[in-house]
């Protein structure tokens, strides 16, 4: 249930910063505070990007956004926390908001505000909160849409990591990008087939694949029987035009 009035917190830990309010806004003591969209602070609805506590109510009386500044708890901090049907299973499980008071393991269209630190008793347990949006995409390793870990459209923006933290794949920005890779997994069939295509707006759309220095692009061993077989090599399918092929001991290296 939303709030009523000032709710005083009980921190630990965690720094404070100030929001520029929106217009006529009410903000508690003790309120979850949200990002309207727009830049400005309000006690959180389902969905805003979760900015932290607010250490003291405040009432926006001018009518104008930013007229009023709230002071929000904000980075990462534990609180005791209400959170309905928790349970010791539940330790590490991520953590949403569906209004400014109202905590629940349920993602639906809520707001991710943390995790669930310790569990201590019925409905009752320790949530560490990351108010910084992203702070948590490299720590916390999502499973199922249980505890949250469906992501829709991630922004990667570097790159993947594998288990060691040892880098996987990187990623280069282009601007005003239109063209992507598209990777299609396949049901079972004989043969079964996974598909790595070229997709975008553009009608003609090259698909490169570059080795580094004197390193080969080895296409593997077994291809279709309609597939180009070049140097012996199969496992290529050239499905389009293919001209200038280039091989070294047999696999192909280039084509232009």
């Amino acid at each position: 249930m939303a709030l009523s009035a000032d709710s005083p917190l009980m921190r630990d830990e965690g720094d404070t910063t100030s929001y520029p309010m929106v217009a006529s806004a009410t903000i508690y003591e003790g309120s979850m505070v949200g990002d309207n969209g727009s830049g400005y602070a309000r006690a959180l609805v389902a969905g805003d990007p979760f900015r932290g506590h607010a250490v003291k109510g405040v009432v926006e009386g001018t009518a104008v956004d930013g007229g009023a500044y709230v002071r929000v708890l904000t980075g990462r901090y534990r609180m005791q926390c209400t959170l309905a049907s928790v349970a010791v299973t539940d330790v590490g499980k991520d953590v949403y908001a569906s209004d400014d008071a109202t905590l629940t393991l349920t993602q639906s269209t809520n707001s991710p505000v943390g995790r669930v630190h310790a569990y201590s008793t019925t409905n009752s347990c320790v949530v560490e909160f990351y108010a910084v949006e992203g702070a948590d995409v490299l720590q916390h390793q999502h499973t199922t849409t249980t505890d949250g870990g469906a992501l829709t459209s991630p922004r990667v923006i570097t790159g993947i990591n594998d288990t060691n933290g040892n880098e996987l794949v990187k990623v280069t920005a282009t601007p005003s990008a239109v063209d992507e890779l598209t990777i299609t997994n396949g049901a079972t069939g004989s043969p079964g087939v996974v598909t790595l295509s070229a997709t975008g707006t553009d009608t003609d759309i090259s698909l490169v694949l570059t080795s580094k220095g004197s390193g080969i692009v080895d296409c593997g061993a077994t291809c279709e029987a309609n597939a180009y077989t070049v140097g012996g090599v199969a496992g290529v399918d050239f499905s389009g035009a293919v001209t200038n092929l280039t091989t070294v001991k047999g696999i192909v290296t280039a084509a232009s």
